[in-house]
């Protein structure tokens, strides 16, 4: 019996310089399951997918050999819209693909152009409506919906043009926990409930690999892996990082921990539960130190490098954004900034880089109050990183890009080089000059969005979602990039979701919920106190939920490592110390 997708012998060329993207893809995919698709940035991940829906080559050009069906529907002779009522696909930012104001409008738009029935389409944009979660909001206006609600929406108007197949490029990037629960659990209601073959291209797949049926592995253009999740990423967990720089899962990462310090699990874990059993199996004879109670680390006496004091904040309209809110920020130190969406997080970053004035309360940097600095002043210290780069690009090429500011200033001639040269060399876009800067990667953007702030040596680095989007070695970059800036005592803001990120790498957390700061202190402290936090925002690090299944099975306690890597530093330690 024939799949639902398949390939044979597949290989696409793309229209404008003719370089090959897939090379000779083999690939059937059944009804119903559920497939996750890794590859490093450039692996051919996104290309298949455009291929299998038949935009490439039908929509955007390009050559093919080989043999390509949809529903035996071959992909190059069938008009896209036809393609559409047996493949839909969805995009990283819902934003890029919405074409009206209203969700039902929206819900409504791909069957009316398939000239359906009005009567017809109404029943799909209710049905539609129903399965994502959003009946009632059919005359909801669209941008006034959150993260998750815009994907779910995405997901309805493609699921109202009959598709048995869904594919999702990304599609929880941007979103906070929440969101991105509120889309990974209608997803597998959709493939268990529907029968909806799902397709899923992401990088982090911590929380994915429980409804996978298998995973394909693509690099260079072609699958180099194919099948059950457990087997992939046994064979291929160590070589997904080293080797082509993609995230690997904690309960994947501690299985090769147990490997270099003990043996072989007995199973190779794909959740919390799997890891502990197995963790508790090993011959744990040298580890005592990893369950005894650990002494808090105290800090000598700093003083803080900004102080928000009893700060609340009206907008125009009388909604109420900041509620009181008082913290301190030391020089020097990575802080995060966590909360869901609509939290108040980027209206308290607004008022540290002067955008907004505090209506209650006053903030203070190096004892100044910052309200009474104009904001070119202010400027000179602190620099803002938006969340999508393209947002704050202004120039035609990354040399302009970087020398924008410093032309503003009078610099010049080789001075104005020397700059930009040795900015480049900082964020790693040596060579780069000439590129137009929305050519350039995600990982690459990023890091021009970061220098064009790094020209003003600013004491304070504001970064909205650094790593949403990136795979590992990007981030990795990135985190590299930041910790230097923080040896040159440059203090770092993380405004994130990214739970991994904190964990690891933040020294002091703020949570905002509705306008209030609800926690502040140290990441372990927030992840081992999670439940009496007044928060649905932020999710338990992977390895803190393996360490709590531990500690449920046994007597003695096993310390709270919120990461494989401080578990791995431990036992170093440890064995150096022997």
């Amino acid at each position: 019996m024939a799949g639902l997708i398949e390939l044979n012998n597949y290989s696409f060329w793309a229209a404008e310089n003719e370089t090959q993207l897939l090379h000779g893809i083999d690939l059937e995919i059944e009804s119903g399951e559920f497939v996750i698709i890794l590859g490093p940035s450039g692996s051919g991940k996104s290309t298949l997918a455009f291929c299998i829906t038949g935009i490439y080559p039908n929509v955007l050009g390009g050559r093919v050999e080989g043999v390509g069906r949809v529903a035996g529907l071959d992909i190059v002779e069938t008009p896209v819209p036809q393609l559409a009522t047996h493949v839909g696909m969805i995009f990283q930012d819902p934003d890029s693909q919405f074409c009206n104001l209203f969700v039902d409008e929206e819900v409504a738009f791909g069957p009316e152009n398939l000239l359906i029935p009005r009567e017809e389409v109404a029943k799909r944009m209710e049905q539609t409506l129903k399965q994502v979660g959003l009946s009632g909001f059919e005359r909801r206006f669209i941008n006034e919906l959150s993260g998750g609600q815009k994907q779910r929406v995405a997901i309805a108007s493609v699921l109202a043009m009959g598709p048995d197949v869904l594919i999702l490029d990304q599609p929880t990037a941007n979103l906070d926990p929440v969101g991105k629960s509120e889309v990974y659990n209608l997803l597998y209601e959709l493939n268990q409930k529907q029968d909806k073959t799902i397709i899923l291209i992401e990088h982090q797949v911590d929380e994915l690999i429980k409804y996978a049926t298998r995973i394909i592995l693509m690099d260079g253009g072609k699958i180099i892996a194919n099948g059950p999740p457990r087997q992939v990423l046994k064979d291929w967990a160590r070589r997904l990082e080293t080797e082509m720089g993609l995230w690997v899962p904690e309960v994947a990462r501690l299985a090769l921990l147990a490997e270099d310090f003990w043996c072989p699990m007995s199973i190779f874990p794909l959740d919390a539960n799997e890891a502990a059993q197995a963790w508790l199996e090993l011959p744990l004879s040298k580890v005592e130190s990893l369950y005894v109670s650990s002494a808090s680390a105290t800090n000598p006496e700093r003083e803080p490098f900004i102080n928000v004091e009893h700060v609340s904040y009206f907008y125009p309209n009388g909604f109420n954004a900041l509620r009181d809110v008082s913290l301190s920020i030391f020089p020097g130190d990575v802080v995060g900034l966590m909360g869901e969406n609509g939290s108040g997080k980027t209206t308290l970053s607004r008022h540290l880089i002067g955008l907004l004035k505090p209506t209650l309360g006053k903030i203070t940097m190096n004892g100044e109050d910052i309200a009474e600095k104009k904001v070119k002043s202010l400027a000179k210290d602190v620099g803002y990183v938006f969340q999508y780069p393209e947002h704050q690009f202004v120039a035609d090429t990354v040399f302009d890009e970087i020398a924008y500011t410093p032309r503003l200033e009078g610099k010049k001639g080789d001075e104005l080089k020397e700059i930009v040269q040795k900015t480049l060399i900082q964020v790693r876009l040596f060579g780069l000059d000439d590129r137009h800067p929305l050519t350039l990667s995600m990982g690459e953007k990023r890091r021009l969005s970061i220098a064009t702030m790094l020209v003003r040596n600013p004491k304070l680095l504001i970064l909205d979602e650094p790593t949403a989007g990136l795979d590992f070695r990007n981030t990795q970059r990135m985190i590299d990039l930041l910790m230097n800036l923080r040896a040159q005592n440059t203090t770092i803001m993380l405004v994130t979701h990214t739970t991994q990120l904190v964990a690891g790498y933040v020294d002091h957390v703020f949570v905002m919920e509705k306008g209030e700061l609800v926690f502040a202190g140290t990441p372990q402290e927030l992840f081992t106190n999670l439940q009496n936090i007044n928060t649905k925002a932020i999710e338990q690090p992977e390895m803190l939920k393996i360490v709590n299944q531990i500690n449920l099975r046994q007597e003695r306690k096993m310390l709270p490592f919120l990461t494989v890597e401080k578990l791995r530093a431990a036992l170093e330690s440890q064995k150096e110390s022997a």
